[in-house]
């Protein structure tokens, strides 16, 4: 029953975003760890292999409290260190906008860290759909 009212609210919460969310201002949304969102898993990291991030697409980190989202550098993500955070998120629904390229790290908090809670991304150039044949559309890096 209660994964049931976890995938409604999911559902709900996707649906608020394309609402609030102006079209076009994110490529794509990525909701970390989905189905089981930012959770302590094994599984978030291997979730990420399987994604493919570009500048301008989202993160979406869905969560209860007391778990948070840390945005580290490299050596906090290593060590679990909940001290040495860039920026910190509490909201619960946290969306965060790729802006540059380059590996991006997230931890929660320490013993949330140790126990498998921490993503590691590379984000590659921003994807541009190119229009110039219309019987052919194919998405194309931007070199700029």
């Amino acid at each position: 029953m209660s994964q049931r009212l976890f995938a409604n609210a999911i559902a709900m919460i996707i649906c608020i975003l394309l609402l609030v969310i102006p079209l076009g201002s994110a490529k794509e949304f990525h909701i970390v760890g989905a189905p089981v969102c930012w959770r302590r898993s094994p599984e978030i990291q291997s979730w990420a292999t399987t994604k493919k991030f570009h500048v301008g697409d989202a993160l979406v980190f869905i969560y209860d409290a007391p778990t948070i989202v840390l945005e580290v550098g490299y050596k906090a993500f290593l060590d679990c260190d909940a001290h040495a955070y860039l920026r910190k998120y509490v909201d619960q629904q946290t969306v965060l906008e790729l802006k540059r390229t380059g590996p991006h790290y997230f931890i929660s908090t320490y013993d949330d860290c140790l126990a498998g809670l921490k993503l590691a991304i590379h984000v590659d150039p921003e994807l541009k759909i190119d229009y110039g044949d219309r019987n052919h559309q194919t998405r194309s890096r931007s070199m700029d």
